[in-house]
C-alpha cells in the first residue's frame, strides 16, 4: 500500500509540473526580502527559460499541494 502510495504521488506532481509547464515564461528566485529575481544561466548569463508551478515566480501560480502534503495525506488513510 505504500509503495503504491509512492507511485500515485509521484505521478500527482509529474502531472502538477507538466500541466503548469510554460516554456517561454522565465525561472524566478525569492530575493529573500520579498520580491522576485530572474534566476541566470551560468554559462550564458541570460534568463533560464521553462516555468511551472515549482519555479514560475510570480507568472504561473503556485502548485496546489506538496510532496509533505501527500505523504501526510497517504499515511492519514493507512
Amino acid at each position: 500500500m505504500a509503495a503504491a502510495g509512492f507511485l500515485f504521488g509521484a505521478w500527482k506532481i509529474k502531472k502538477a509540473l507538466n500541466g503548469t509547464y510554460n516554456a517561454h515564461l522565465g525561472v524566478w528566485d525569492s530575493d529573500g526580502e520579498g520580491g522576485f529575481r530572474p534566476r541566470l544561466d551560468p554559462v550564458t548569463g541570460m534568463q533560464e527559460m521553462g516555468a511551472n508551478c515549482r519555479n514560475g515566480g510570480i507568472y504561473i501560480p503556485t502548485c496546489s499541494f506538496s510532496g509533505g502534503n501527500l505523504m501526510i495525506a497517504m499515511f492519514a488513510i493507512e
